[in-house]
């Protein structure tokens, strides 16, 4: 290479500067005038580029390297050249690029099991055997992994890569919760409060502080989801009539980002009417009398039968057990 008009670059190794006027690859060439001379007619392999000076320690690691990569002992010349000179390279692990995929679950782990080597040299075989990361956030979305934890390095090839450096991240998707445990209640006409309420989760994962809206005879009021998944709210029932029963409760929760929107419709309040039951009038029976008579008496509303005791020997009922559907 010529360079500045000084084959061995010697402006270079003096004052630490070089100005190049002209500049060439296996010949020489000047831009002033187009003018050339000892061009080398054949290809050209390859060009190294260096930001610094080369020690000779440096070029003889160069020359070691062109020799070995492109002479053979077909060119006695060369591989003379390349039989002189040596170097010894060290090989650092790779450090590694993690990335994984988990559902939302209210935690900043990210566990070996869901995590995979992006960065994986071709033919090697590199897996994430054990232990726990940590992630910038709990949240849905692509987070980075901030701390690797106990997390370790498995594989044949295990031992070229290295978690010191690495860096990675995980896509937390968001999940779908469902109810359970919803209440339904058949309640009396007229009485009053009535609660309802449920659970709400995900995997065992709840919207904790969340709200879930409870909507009864056109009535909606917010349940707060606690830490077990729970909600409840209590509505006044008194103006809730046996002809409009039964009514629909609306159980409604909508996307925090972390869980989907979800409904259910599929409860009821039943009203039932009031009991009510009367004794009949007075009977004298005398002893001849037969061991059977029929006492007057009815019951109605919601009860569905009844049964009279008396108090056990003075002929006086005072009592009565009524069937209900409640």
């Amino acid at each position: 290479m010529y360079g500045g008009g000084q084959s061995n670059l010697a402006s270079l190794a003096s004052s630490g500067n070089l100005g190049i006027t002209r500049i060439a690859v296996g010949g020489r060439f000047d831009p002033a005038d187009g003018s050339g001379a000892s061009k080398w007619p054949g290809d050209v392999g390859e060009v190294l580029v260096y930001n610094s000076w080369l020690s000779d320690l440096d070029r003889a690691s160069v020359l070691n390297y062109l020799s070995n990569k492109w002479f053979t002992a077909s060119y006695p010349n060369y591989a003379a050249i390349s039989s002189s000179a040596s170097s010894t390279f060290t090989v650092d692990p790779l450090p590694v690029s993690l990335t994984g995929t988990r559902g939302y679950d209210a935690t900043t782990n990210a566990a070996a099991a869901i995590l995979s080597v992006a960065n994986v040299v071709s033919g090697d075989t590199v897996t994430v055997a054990s232990g726990t990361g940590g992630l910038a956030s709990r949240d849905v979305g692509s987070r980075s992994i901030t701390s690797f934890g106990t997390l370790a390095l498995g594989g044949s090839d295990g031992t070229n890569y290295t978690l010191t450096g690495a860096s990675g991240s995980v896509t937390i998707t968001i999940i779908s919760p469902s109810y359970s445990a919803l209440s339904s209640p058949p309640i009396c006409q007229g009485t009053s409060p009535t609660t309802l309420s449920g659970s709400i989760a995900a995997g065992g994962v709840s919207p904790t502080n969340q709200n879930v809206a409870i909507t009864l005879n056109a009535v909606t009021q917010n349940a707060v989801v606690q830490s077990d998944g729970s909600f409840s709210s209590s509505f006044n029932t008194t103006a809730l009539t046996v002809g409009g029963s039964p009514y629909t409760i609306t159980y409604a929760y909508t996307s925090d980002g972390n869980f989907n929107s979800v409904t259910n419709t599929s409860n009821t309040v039943v009203v039932n009417a009031p009991v009510t039951v009367t004794a009949g009038t007075d009977r004298i029976i005398c002893y001849w009398s037969p061991t059977t008579t029929a006492l007057g008496g009815n019951f109605g509303g919601g009860a569905t039968s009844a049964t009279w005791t008396n108090n056990g020997g003075d002929g006086v009922f005072t009592s009565v057990v009524l069937t209900t559907p409640l």
